[in-house]
Order: C-alpha cells, then sequence, then structure tokens
C-alpha cells in the first residue's frame, strides 16, 4: 500500500512537471552543501469541488486546482522558508536559494540517497471527487431537497450544499526521507426554513469524512442530515419564551430572601441589584446589630452616622 501510495503522489504532483527523484536528491545537495543542517521540500496539489442546490435549483458549482512546494532550510536556531507555486526544476531551484540565504552555518553537504518511508494508513489514497458523476451529484442534492420538503409543509425553503477535497502532499528531506499521502475529504451541508403564521425559524445539519461520495449514496447519511435540520428548524418554530419573574414559593423566593438579607433587592424581572450603604445601614437596624450614633446631636463630619453597637 505504502508504494503505491507514493507511486500515485508522484503521478499527481510530479508528473509533467519533468522532475524526477535524482533531481529532488540534486536540490537538496546544492542546499546542504551551502553548510545548512537540514533542509526539505515540500510539494501539495489540492483538486477542490463545490455544488449549491437552492430550493431545488443549482445555483452554484466550482472547481479549482491549487498547487506549489515550500522549502525548509534550518540552520542551529535559524530557519528560512520560500515557496513557489510553479512546480518545476528552475522554481524549485530558485525557492531552495532563497530558504538557503537566511541561515548559512553548521552542515558537512552530505544528502543520503532518497528512501521511501510508510506510514499507517487511516484512509483509502482515493480521489473523491472522480467517484460520483455531475448528473449523479445534483440527483443527490435534489433527493435530499425533496426529503426535507416531504416531512413537513411548513418547510419553505431548502438549501443544499456538498464539497469534495484532493489533497495530495509529497515530501523529500536531506535526511533521506521520501513519503507521501493523499487526503480525501468530503461533506454535505442542509439548512432549512420553516414558516407559520409570519414566523420563520432556521435549522441546519450536516456532516462527511475522509473518505468518497459512497458516504452518502450507499448510506442514508444525506437524508438524515435532511430530517435533523427539518426537526431543528420545527423545534425552533414551536418554541415559547421562558417564564421570567419572582416566584411565589419554592427555592427562588428562598434565594430572594437570603439575597434581601445581604443588602439586595430584586430588579423587574426577578433579577438582584445591591441596596448600596443606605440599605446597608437599614438591613443592619432592623438586624439589631448596629444603630446610628451623633454626636453632640449632629451627624457625623462626613454627612454618614457613625455605627457602633447596641448599648455602648
Amino acid at each position: 500500500m505504502s508504494n503505491n501510495l507514493l507511486k500515485m503522489a508522484d503521478e499527481a504532483v510530479l508528473d509533467g512537471t519533468g522532475l524526477q527523484q535524482g533531481q529532488l536528491e540534486s536540490v537538496l545537495g546544492q542546499m546542504m552543501g551551502h553548510q545548512i543542517d537540514y533542509a526539505d521540500l515540500y510539494f501539495q496539489l489540492s483538486r477542490h469541488e463545490s455544488w449549491a442546490l437552492e430550493d431545488g435549483i443549482v445555483k452554484e458549482g466550482g472547481h479549482s486546482i491549487e498547487q506549489g512546494v515550500g522549502v525548509r532550510a534550518i540552520s542551529g536556531e535559524k530557519t528560512g522558508f520560500a515557496y513557489s507555486d510553479d512546480i518545476h526544476l528552475e522554481a524549485l531551484q530558485q525557492a531552495a536559494g532563497t530558504a538557503r540565504s537566511i541561515a548559512r552555518s553548521g552542515g558537512q553537504g552530505e544528502v543520503p540517497v532518497l528512501t521511501r518511508h510508510s506510514a499507517h494508513q487511516l484512509y483509502l489514497p482515493m480521489d473523491p471527487i472522480d467517484t460520483l458523476s455531475a448528473a449523479d451529484k445534483i440527483s443527490l442534492l435534489q433527493s435530499v431537497d425533496q426529503e426535507a420538503r416531504r416531512l413537513d409543509p411548513r418547510i419553505t425553503q431548502v438549501n443544499v450544499s456538498m464539497a469534495a477535497v484532493h489533497d495530495v502532499v509529497l515530501v523529500a528531506s536531506s535526511d533521506g526521507t521520501y513519503a507521501a499521502d493523499i487526503r480525501p475529504l468530503v461533506r454535505l451541508n442542509v439548512s432549512v426554513v420553516a414558516e407559520q403564521n409570519g414566523r420563520r425559524e432556521r435549522g441546519s445539519a450536516g456532516g462527511g469524512g475522509r473518505t468518497d461520495f459512497s458516504l452518502f449514496t450507499t448510506r442514508s447519511h444525506a437524508l438524515d442530515y435532511a430530517r435533523e435540520a427539518v426537526r431543528q428548524a420545527l423545534v425552533n418554530l414551536e418554541a415559547v419564551e421562558a417564564p421570567a419573574g419572582s416566584h411565589a414559593g419554592g427555592a427562588g423566593s428562598r434565594l430572594a430572601r437570603r439575597a434581601a438579607a445581604r443588602g439586595h433587592r430584586p430588579r423587574p424581572g426577578g433579577r438582584l441589584q445591591p441596596q448600596g450603604h443606605l440599605g446597608l445601614r437599614r438591613a443592619h437596624r432592623r438586624a439589631g446589630g448596629l444603630q446610628p450614633v451623633y454626636r453632640g446631636g449632629r451627624r457625623h463630619p462626613g454627612g454618614a452616622p457613625r455605627l457602633a453597637q447596641r448599648g455602648r
């Protein structure tokens, strides 16, 4: 599986560029020859495809390709990076020279022969974009739209989107590592609007994984997303506001009495607010612990009475 993975990555990334494994070794050797401790080349090719269905009509569709190579050179604590959108020998050498010029110490300029490395396979090295035709993709989107509308007549709007990514990564480093990874990804999202008596509410659901479109075609995941989106919208549509305000009894009233004893009073809506210094003094007087004391029949110079223990 590992050799097959590397072969597929080589064909996807390097075919058509004129680059061979020996040329990658030569570029790494040139970088190390200028006294770099470590260097690597990171190639990446990504294909993205997306579809969007609104009210039973395909409104958007897109396909894009992104590719490039990143070069990294490390010398001690210094690291140099460079990047090129073009994958060919001249662009690769220019990027390597840019990264190499950032740090120039250490190393002996020796690069071992690149060795193919294997890794634990977490998912199949497939291209999900090509696993379903364009007509079948549109049919899948329409079936999700129809399922959402079938569940409840209050569903007035349905949006379905679907996307797929095919990501290929190839890495060559100065320690002889030569490895690759092919990462598929698919996702489907459903958003609905329910309307009744002038009130509109939304619901949404979706999912995906590192596999192909069979996740949605051979299983009921796509229709399950539609059902969950409709359920959320109807729950929101039938929801009522939570009651607010003070209660006549129970734990809430006990908490209110305790808060009042600490110098708080309830606001409209059941919330509590501090009464301030004056309210605290009144609370203390009602409790019998403290009382105001006047000097010579006049208030304390600060305008506020001094508090003292009763009986003194």
